[in-house]
């Protein structure tokens, strides 16, 4: 019997056209046309049988809904939870990565399956290919997973290996040739760019990290990404910022006229973080880059508000602001959203005595050399990494930054 591909939505088109063996396991009587014509029937038979699954059933699942960003919640909780009951041993190297990839996408901020998965992914080096090894750190970056253990063994198998190529025949099958070649032609240039930023977003800058980073940005086809592709080039030097890997040269391409001069300049978001970007680079270069000569950023250089990008809900950020105010009231003793060089915008800035006790800003000008000026940061789950709740790559740089500019930084 065919369906119809216009019947009902793609996830549930997906699932039947693939066929899920969860959903044939049993001798089920059912009208697939039906199924389809309703749009929560088949995710709610899955559902009933999620128990009676096999672990790649489980992984299939979870992969498909991804694949189509259908987040049904109570899919996912309970494919999660037999998956965390689960041997994960049996899922092979691009299953686990597909795995990790599919928490990504629905936001599924599981440790212990994260951590499951993870380890898995250790036993597994026979099937790691190059390609592979990327795309963990991706989805590691996407879901902020700082698993230390896990990225140094992703970072070392990329150091230390001799690859061979390799050719994906399906999502969950590669199959690899015998020659040997160098990690800088194994990878394509967008997935060696992609590993520097996933580094960078889980500040990892240790150096066996440091040495992949500059072993994967070591080609000139990297370096034409500046005329090329000035986006992607600006994510690079920007991560190497973030990395404290910043060189003159680097970060003199962006900060030339010539350069930012060039992109466009609009209220979009991305736009506000491209200049919130070269900001921040600015400042790496002035204080991290020792007998920096090349260009600074104009004074005058304030192309988009960095205010735009402050979360519209800020809940963790109200309520903290909301008991300081009681001991330092607004305006007359602190600023509150105030943004300060290389574009950073803080939470609220006061000045206190030796004791700690905040002081009105009249008396800042006459005593400032005695106080203390203070930054204060509220730091929310999308600004930590997992499952450490350590600050990611831009809160980790941005409290450097703010260090060098005379401020006494305090993360809540």
């Amino acid at each position: 019997m065919q369906i119809a591909p216009t019947v009902g939505t793609p996830f549930q088109a997906s699932l039947v056209l693939q066929r899920l063996n969860i959903l044939h396991k049993e001798d089920i009587n059912f009208d697939p046309v039906m199924i389809l014509e309703d749009p929560y029937r088949l995710e709610e038979r899955a559902l009933d049988l999620v128990e009676q699954a096999s672990v790649k059933e489980l992984y299939r699942i979870l992969y498909i809904l991804s694949r189509h960003r259908h987040r049904n919640m109570s899919l996912i909780r309970a494919v999660s939870y037999h998956l965390n009951k689960s041997d994960l041993s049996d899922l092979s190297a691009v299953q686990l990565s597909n795995l990790l990839y599919a928490c990504a996408v629905l936001k599924v901020f599981d440790t212990p399956l994260l951590e499951k998965t993870s380890l898995a992914l250790q036993t597994k080096q026979r099937e790691l290919t190059p390609k592979l090894a990327q795309s963990v750190l991706t989805s590691m970056s996407l879901l902020r997973w700082g698993h230390s253990q896990t990225v140094q063994y992703m970072v070392d198998q990329l150091n230390c290996r001799n690859w061979s190529s390799a050719l994906f025949h399906s999502d969950d099958e590669c199959v690899s040739k015998t020659k040997d070649i160098p990690l800088s032609l194994s990878l394509g240039r967008a997935d060696r760019v992609a590993i520097v930023m996933s580094l960078a977003n889980l500040n990892k800058n240790n150096p066996m990290c440091c040495e992949l980073v500059h072993k994967v940005i070591a080609t000139p086809d990297v370096s034409e990404l500046q005329k090329s592709s000035p986006f992607l080039w600006l994510d690079v030097v920007w991560s190497l910022a973030v990395l404290k890997l910043l060189n003159a040269n680097l970060a003199a391409s962006v900060l030339t006229e010539d350069f930012w001069g060039s992109l466009p300049v609009s209220d979009s978001f991305q736009s506000i973080v491209n200049f919130t970007k070269i900001n921040n680079i600015n400042i790496a270069a002035k204080y991290e880059i020792q007998g920096y000569t090349g260009p600074y950023l104009p004074d005058t250089f304030c192309p988009s508000d960095a205010k735009l990008l402050l979360r519209s809900e800020r809940k963790a950020a109200e309520k903290v602001i909301s008991a300081l105010l009681h001991m330092a009231p607004r305006d007359s003793y602190a600023i509150l959203d105030a943004t300060v060089e290389g574009g950073y915008v803080i939470d609220a800035e006061f000045f206190v005595d030796d004791s700690g006790e905040p002081q009105p800003l009249t008396k800042v000008g006459k005593s400032s050399s005695l106080l203390h000026r203070v930054a204060l940061k509220v730091l929310d789950f999308p600004d930590l990494t997992l499952p450490d709740l350590e600050m990611t790559g831009l809160h980790a740089m941005e409290a450097r930054h703010l260090s060098y500019q005379g401020f006494t930084v305090v993360h809540v």
